[in-house]
C-alpha cells in the first residue's frame, strides 16, 4: 500500500460494479514506486508505475469497516497484474478520483470511513518497525480510528501541520522538522538552512511516504 496516495485502483474485472462515466489516472512518484498489492489469494510486492481507466463504484470491505459504493479506478493501462490492486489511505486532497467526480461520491476510502463512522476518531497511525528484526516478520502496523495500545499517548503529542506539496500528483505528506532537529554523532545539533519555498529557514521539510524507498531531497 502506498499511504501517501489517496486513490484505490483494481486491475481486472469487479463483478457488480457501477460506472460513473468518468475516468482518472494516477502516476506514482517519478515513474515507479514499491507497493504492496491487494490480491484475493496473497499479498505480494511489485513495482507500480501508474494506473488509468474508468471510475467505478463497488462495496469496500476493509478490516472492520464497510463502505458502500466506494469509487475506484478500474485499471486498464496494462501496467499492473490483473486481479490485484492498491489502496491509498490519504485524504481527498491529492485524490484524482475526487477531482474527477467533484463531489462526495468521489471521496477517498479514508474520508468515507471517517464520515460514515462519526464516533471513530479521525486517526490513521503507521508504526514503522525494523525490517531486519529476526523476532518480528511483520515490521510495521497500520491502524484506523485508534492507535496501537502500547503507543496510545501518541494522540497527546504536539501536532505538526501538513504543508501542501506543489505537485500535480499530490502523492506526499510534508511537514517541518523541529528546529535543531538534526543531531550529529556528538549529540549536538547540525546547523541547517532550508530552501523550501514558504518554509521556515531553520527547519528542514520532511516528506512521509511509506511506499517510496528513495529520499526526496532538492538538488
Amino acid at each position: 500500500m502506498i499511504f501517501g496516495s489517496s486513490d484505490l485502483y483494481i486491475a481486472g474485472n469487479v463483478a457488480g460494479a457501477g460506472n460513473t462515466g468518468k475516468t482518472a489516472k494516477v502516476d506514482y512518484a517519478i515513474g515507479a514506486a514499491s507497493g504492496t498489492t491487494l490480491s484475493s489469494t496473497s499479498l505480494s510486492r511489485h513495482s507500480v508505475t501508474s494506473c488509468a481507466g474508468p471510475i467505478l463504484t463497488a462495496k469496500l470491505d476493509f478490516e472492520q469497516f464497510i463502505v458502500m459504493n466506494q469509487a475506484f479506478i478500474l485499471d486498464t493501462s496494462g501496467n499492473n497484474p490483473k486481479g490485484e490492486g492498491l489502496i491509498g489511505l490519504g485524504p481527498n486532497l491529492g485524490s484524482q478520483i475526487h477531482d474527477a467526480l467533484n463531489s462526495a461520491n468521489g471521496d477517498t476510502p479514508l474520508d468515507r470511513i471517517f464520515r460514515q463512522n462519526t464516533s471513530t476518531p479521525n486517526v490513521l497511525t503507521i508504526y514503522l518497525g525494523r525490517s531486519d528484526d529476526p523476532t518480528d516478520p511483520f515490521p510495521g502496523d497500520l491502524t484506523i480510528g485508534a492507535p496501537i495500545p502500547d503507543y496510545a499517548n501518541v494522540t497527546a503529542m504536539p501536532k505538526l501541520p501538513v504543508f501542501e506539496v506543489s505537485s500535480a500528483s499530490g502523492q506526499h505528506w510534508q511537514a517541518e522538522l523541529d528546529a535543531d532537529g538534526v543531531l550529529g554523532p556528538d549529540g549536538q545539533p547540525v546547523q541547517v538552512t532550508s530552501h523550501v519555498k514558504n518554509g521556515s529557514k531553520n527547519k528542514l521539510n520532511v516528506i512521509f511516504d511509506t511506499g517510496f524507498s528513495l529520499p526526496q531531497v532538492p538538488k
